[in-house]
């Protein structure tokens, strides 16, 4: 709660065609993992589409910089600074105790900074895995 109104969203990649859906994220008894979408017409219909958990993100509440919504898995570039120096990072968004991070890799040292708009979204880990070769 604490005052803050941000939209609760979740996608993940369909079952039965490989399509990326967004909604509202469950589970059943049964280890079946779903996505529920709502759209609001004349009517309110609800329609759930059976997701692969391992593609299941949250969204941020964060748009990149060109105004996209930035999801857990998602790959981003972005710079950061560390002892005033501005690095250059590739990495995938995760949550991490205290917030959304970039986490990637650089020549073989593990990096992590906190997500913020000024990064820019590049694909999604689980169909762009290509995108986490960095380069210096």
């Amino acid at each position: 709660c604490w005052g803050m109104n941000r939209e609760i969203l979740f996608r993940g990649k369909r079952l039965d065609n490989g399509k990326w859906v967004y909604g509202y994220y469950w589970s059943n008894d049964m280890g079946n993992h779903f996505i529920t979408l709502t759209k609001k017409d004349d009517y309110f219909c609800l329609e759930h589409f059976e997701v692969d958990p391992a593609t299941v993100g949250q969204y941020t509440g964060l748009k990149d910089k060109n105004g996209v919504k930035i999801f857990e898995g998602d790959v981003v570039k972005g710079h950061y600074y560390i002892n005033g120096n501005k690095k250059r990072i590739v990495g995938f968004v995760r949550f991490v105790r205290d917030g959304w991070h970039i986490e990637g890799v650089k020549q073989y040292e593990y990096v992590t900074t906190r997500l913020t708009p000024a990064f820019e979204r590049i694909g999604i880990t689980c169909d762009n895995p290509e995108h986490l070769e960095v380069e210096d």
